[in-house]
């Protein structure tokens, strides 16, 4: 029965990988482990926890299980000294059966609702943490030996995931920014500098970055000076100016 049941949940880990590979979004992904995660690892709570990309101390802790899809409520928490860090840290599976005596930032809120035993896998991509996997449960002692080497398994599939949905998205955004270039070409090679142009080449730009600040400046060699014929700045336009460039400039 234990080798038919180990057999069942390897089945189980492989309609993982196939759902995770149809995945191109991070939403995507959430989707595949809220649904499908219980049928490898029995659970009362379950989240992914990843790196800020704009502050790599802190961890979006984004809530899973037992929710309607697209609805992941997120904490951030700053990774340092905490359960998930610590899993990140070490690059190792840690699992917990007992945590009443945890006393950790990211432990605490989950033993105000009755979690009592925990598992965490960390996620690496190129050798670097990047965030966690978190399986926990209301009962004492509910993570066996199996479920770790499961998580090992589960872990490195969303890690793998995550990595071609973030390269597919810096593709995407690569080629947004070429077309956006030939955009801005055409435009230019169709007009004159004048401020249509620069009106038209600032609402191309708002439309793949925010933009709080844009000048052009057009430097003149017979006068020697530099004329601001366009200035945008915090949502404003301001009036065109010319001043003599110096050291300082």
């Amino acid at each position: 029965d234990q080798t038919e049941a180990q057999a069942e949940r390897l089945q189980a880990l492989n309609a993982i990988s196939s759902s995770l590979s149809e995945a191109i979004t991070l939403d995507d992904v959430f989707t595949v482990l809220s649904v499908e995660v219980d049928s490898v690892i029995k659970h009362d709570r379950l989240s992914l926890a990843l790196l800020d990309p704009e502050d790599e101390t802190t961890l979006n802790i984004h809530t899973l299980a037992n929710l309607e899809p697209g609805d992941w409520p997120t904490i951030r928490m700053p990774a340092q000294g905490t359960y998930l860090g610590n899993s990140m840290q070490r690059n190792q599976v840690l699992v917990e059966n007992d945590m009443s005596n945890l006393d950790l930032p990211d432990v605490e809120p989950i033993k105000k609702m009755g979690i009592k035993a925990g598992l965490v896998g960390p996620l690496v991509i190129n050798n670097k943490a990047i965030g966690t996997l978190n399986v926990s449960s209301k009962s004492l002692d509910a993570f066996t030996e199996q479920d770790v080497n499961i998580m090992v398994q589960l872990a490195s599939l969303v890690s793998a995931n995550i990595q071609s949905i973030r390269s597919l998205e810096e593709s995407r955004n690569r080629a947004r920014e070429l077309a956006l270039v030939n955009e801005i070409g055409q435009i230019v090679s169709l007009l004159n500098e004048s401020e249509e142009v620069f009106e038209a080449v600032l609402m191309q730009l708002q439309q793949v970055v925010n933009v709080d600040a844009f000048m052009v400046g057009l430097y003149d060699h017979q006068t020697e000076l530099m004329n601001f014929a366009y200035i945008y700045d915090d949502g404003e336009r301001f009036e065109p100016y010319a001043d003599k460039l110096s050291a300082s400039s």
